[in-house]
């Protein structure tokens, strides 16, 4: 078995370091105030996934996420979301957060 964390587990673990939280920004700019389930993080961890992976599309963003759904689990995606809601997160969430 592996044992140890993988490189887009220490890039986002930088995100909730000690000197920045990304946690505090999103109750700083209330983006998950209305959120059902596709949170601020998720929706961050996906685009972060999906630029890496030179994803095009949302069908293929939410197929390379149903693929890893697996090995994304520790960093709060345990599934993979359904196309509309990085749609929806995306069109609906403030850009000041990022």
């Amino acid at each position: 078995m592996i044992s140890g964390t993988s490189i887009f587990g220490q890039i986002i673990s930088i995100l909730n370091s000690a000197n920045v939280s990304f946690d505090a920004l999103v109750t700083r700019y209330g983006n998950d105030r209305n959120s059902k389930g596709f949170t601020s993080m998720m929706q961050l961890v996906s685009m972060l996934f999906s630029h890496l992976r030179r994803a095009d599309s949302l069908r293929e963003i939410t197929k390379n996420l149903e693929y890893c759904a697996g090995r994304l689990c520790h960093l709060g995606i345990a599934s993979a979301p359904k196309r509309s809601s990085p749609a929806y997160a995306n069109g609906h969430t403030s850009y000041m957060l990022y």
